[in-house]
């Protein structure tokens, strides 16, 4: 199976001037939301689906039980099934939030080339494949693999994570601030 290349953007235009940058910035929508938070199809397979075909990457959150994956932020919501499954876990635009330590075990042992990661609070997680995810009040940024998760995307935050020089990626909500 072959995937294109996703989403990357190497300029910023913030209230009229343009920011251009060397490496371009991977933008991973957050649940699966790229244009604002929609709690009701927040992780659900086929909304994740369209973030895909659109060209973001994804944040997916996901549970272990027993021998099967569920969707869900927090709680498990949605099953996958085989056909679902096969679309996201191959993918390397995914990005695995495990829920659980089921979920992690079930994930790295079948697939250990899968970017996953855990945090509940903490300031930075480490995901598989040495990238690290962080908020974006953590600066400086600790690698060039960083992923900055921006919780409130205003013109300063995006601003100020896109200028840092070792953002790999982005992950939010709503990207529509970008496309002003």
């Amino acid at each position: 199976m072959k995937f294109e290349e996703k989403i990357c953007l190497n300029w910023f235009k913030i209230h009229g001037v343009i920011i251009v940058k060397e490496k371009p910035v991977k933008l991973i929508a957050h649940r699966g939301n790229y244009k604002g938070a929609n709690p009701h199809l927040e992780n659900v397979p086929h909304y994740l689906e369209e973030a895909l075909d659109k060209g973001y990457d994804i944040e997916v959150d996901v549970w272990g039980m027993g021998e099967n994956l569920w969707l869900g932020h927090d709680k498990p919501k949605c099953q996958i099934n085989y056909a679902e499954g096969m679309k996201l876990v191959p993918n390397p635009n995914v990005w695995w939030h495990v829920k659980n330590y089921e979920a992690l075990i079930y994930l790295i042992t079948r697939w250990p080339h899968l970017k996953v990661f855990s945090h509940e609070s903490d300031n930075y997680a480490i995901v598989t494949g040495g990238y690290v995810w962080t908020a974006h009040t953590m600066f400086p940024v600790p690698s060039k693999k960083t992923i900055v998760m921006i919780s409130e995307p205003s013109s300063l935050v995006l601003k100020r994570v896109f200028t840092e020089d070792k953002v790999l990626g982005i992950c939010c909500d709503d990207f529509r601030e970008l496309e002003k």
